[in-house]
């Protein structure tokens, strides 16, 4: 998983994927903007076949915290 959503966001900020550390978040990166993250949104959605809720868009402002999120939602 962690390869396939490092992939999401490095193609979704239009980045290379070894850009993105475990750090990565929208307080440290400038491409990581409002649009950015509901184009993340939309792209986890749609490849993991899932819905996301409002409280957990709103939480998921690092690559961490989208990790925890995705680990509730598929397990």
């Amino acid at each position: 998983m962690d390869s396939k959503l490092r992939g999401i966001l490095a193609n979704t900020l239009d980045i290379d994927s070894e850009e993105l550390d475990d750090n990565a978040s929208q307080k440290n990166m400038s491409e990581w903007d409002s649009f950015a993250h509901m184009a993340i949104v939309s792209a986890l959605e749609e490849e993991f076949k899932i819905d996301l809720t409002l409280e957990e868009i709103m939480e998921m402002e690092s690559l961490q915290k989208i990790k925890q999120v995705l680990v509730k939602k598929l397990c």
